[in-house]
């Protein structure tokens, strides 16, 4: 009979020791987790911020491109006509 008590109270401590572990590991799951979704929040603001500023340079850069393009298209029809 002492043995049986001997054997229930070592089975509730490993049960015990690995529910706590487990906690452990999820913790530091969420950890990395919040981590992880604070630095992607960061990077996105960091990245719409970096569009903003930018965003007059592409303007000019589409203009001169389709100004290139028209040019090119005009020089190309007189020259076949």
């Amino acid at each position: 009979m002492y043995s049986d008590d001997r054997k229930d109270k070592q089975v509730k401590v490993a049960a015990e020791a690995k529910n706590d572990t487990l906690d452990k590991l999820e913790v530091d799951k969420r950890k990395v987790y919040f981590e992880c979704l604070l630095y992607n929040k960061y990077l996105r603001l960091l990245f719409e911020r970096v569009l903003e500023e930018n965003s007059q340079l592409e303007n000019t850069l589409l203009e001169i491109k389709n100004a290139s393009v028209i040019y090119y298209l005009i020089l190309y029809r007189v020259k076949q006509t």
